[in-house]
């Protein structure tokens, strides 16, 4: 990543709708940014993100099972990154989201109770990211 100014856009892939967030590299901050639920033709929703905030680069949830086996959803997942990659030439990278849905409910009180819960665990998963790979 050359520019500190990066965008980066994080999703929380789940089986009905992805949670969505955007960080800056400078800050290592992310902020929730919407859930999209996937039915229908949820891509425009996706070009309309990727249009307004030009992520250098994707940071998707990599979820885990316990036992290291793959997860049920990770070949949609893998599907997903596939479509992204071929629709927006971006990097993608994987950040492992144990305990993030958890984390997440934990933060979906008060004043942010309005704002969805999957859209937090995608800012966490970023937040997360950026730590590892960029302190």
């Amino acid at each position: 990543m050359g520019n500190i100014m990066t965008t980066i856009l994080a999703i929380d892939y789940g089986q009905k709708k992805i949670g969505l967030a955007v960080g800056q590299m400078i800050t290592q901050t992310a902020q929730p940014l919407d859930v999209i639920f996937i039915k229908g033709d949820f891509w425009l929703k996706i070009n309309k993100i990727f249009k307004e905030w030009q992520p250098a680069a994707v940071v998707i949830g990599e979820p885990k099972l316990a036992d290291d086996t793959p997860h049920p959803l990770e070949k949609l997942i893998e599907s997903f990154i596939f479509e992204l990659k071929k629709r927006y030439n971006v990097k993608i990278y994987r950040e492992n989201e144990a305990f993030t849905s958890f984390e997440a409910s934990q933060y979906h009180t008060g004043a942010n109770y309005n704002k969805p819960v999957d859209a937090h665990a995608a800012a966490i998963i970023l937040e997360s990211w950026m730590r590892a790979n960029h302190a």
